[in-house]
């Protein structure tokens, strides 16, 4: 299901760029290669990418007309996501591929282990239920339990068995003063959560599909939460590590707005054209560091791609065969998942 979403996505995507699912016949490989990845929509810098592709011709030679690419233009500044293709799908997929012995294991029902009890744990769930709006005895039961008290009885009766120690009458005193030991403890401040979208260089599009980088990981691991993934973005110069997670994670799982609010892209032009001469600085920065090798880049991303693991090797019972150059280049035009014999859930 995780994959007819991704597909999905192609597909959406790219008939909302061109207008109409006929239009697809004029996405040329060119096209697909310079916005791919690239968020138009959220990204200053890759909008600034997409429009020099469109005016110099340099992608979507097939439509000559110059409304009709202008058309086009206006849609990709709306697009708010990575821009996917079928080979951003299969170096995602390897995002995935790793889960999937774990989760296996963990789902094995002839041999599994019971985890122990984690106070600290079930207080933060049920903490986070009643935050969503759930409610039950269970629920309030954990959300009035001091985790730190728990955490104390437990730590007292590890150190001191029951059945060979006894912490007599005062038992009750000590895992209050346990307790109280807790909460003297300061919390180590840390740096804030990265942003999703920086005023300066961000994510280069070389690295915004396929496997994690470790740095980038151990970064943004502890802040993919619900909050993250699921709030507004405002328009900036480009895009974070962050954002790249949060995108990967919409394509695979289904956006509830695929595309956008336009509406809400209309409200902000203003404020992006006020940002105009801001925005030709960091072009112009970025282009002194970056166009020597971005030619490079692209060369780089197509021949990694037979290392690929074709993408459905991870998936029970069906294969998909490896895309080929050609396919690659074209496939927007073909790829439409409503053909697809499944349910596809709306999000």
């Amino acid at each position: 299901m995780e994959v007819i979403h991704y597909l999905q996505l192609i597909h959406k995507t790219w008939v909302y760029i061109m207008g109409s699912e006929a239009a697809l016949k004029f996405v040329d490989g060119d096209a697909v290669r310079e916005l791919e990845s690239r968020v138009p929509g959220i990204s200053r810098c890759d909008e600034r990418h997409a429009e020099i592709q469109i005016r110099k011709e340099g992608i979507f030679r097939a439509v000559i007309d110059g409304n009709q690419r202008d058309l086009i233009l206006q849609k990709l500044k709306q697009v708010e996501h990575l821009i996917p293709s079928i080979r951003t799908l299969q170096e995602d997929f390897k995002y995935l591929r790793p889960c999937l012995p774990p989760l296996k294991a963990d789902v094995d029902e002839e041999d599994y282990k019971l985890l122990p009890y984690d106070a600290k744990a079930w207080h933060k769930l049920a903490v986070r239920a009643r935050e969503l709006g759930f409610s039950s005895d269970e629920i309030l039961r954990l959300y009035n339990t001091d985790p730190d008290r728990e955490v104390a009885i437990k730590a007292l009766y590890d150190a001191r068995p029951p059945r060979l120690f006894d912490y007599g009458p005062n038992f009750e005193l000590i895992v209050n003063k346990v307790t109280k030991a807790f909460k003297t403890a300061k919390p180590v401040e840390s740096e804030g959560p990265p942003a999703k979208l920086t005023s300066h260089m961000g994510e280069r599009v070389a690295r915004r599909c396929g496997r994690v980088y470790s740095d980038t990981y151990d970064k943004d691991r502890h802040y993919i939460t619900p909050e993250n993934v699921t709030s507004k973005v405002q328009k900036d110069a480009d895009i974070t590590s962050l954002f790249v997670r949060r995108s990967v994670f919409h394509a695979f799982w289904g956006w509830q707005d695929d595309l956008g609010d336009s509406q809400g892209n209309d409200q902000r032009n203003d404020q992006n054209d006020q940002n105009t001469d801001d925005l030709d600085a960091i072009m112009n920065d970025q282009n002194d560091r970056n166009t020597d090798d971005l030619d490079a880049v692209n060369d780089q991303n197509y021949q990694d791609t037979n290392d690929g693991d074709d993408v459905m090797d991870g998936l029970e019972g069906e294969a998909l065969a490896p895309v080929d150059q050609e396919m690659r280049d074209a496939a927007v035009s073909s790829i439409n998942p409503n053909r697809v014999n499944c349910k596809i859930s709306k999000h």
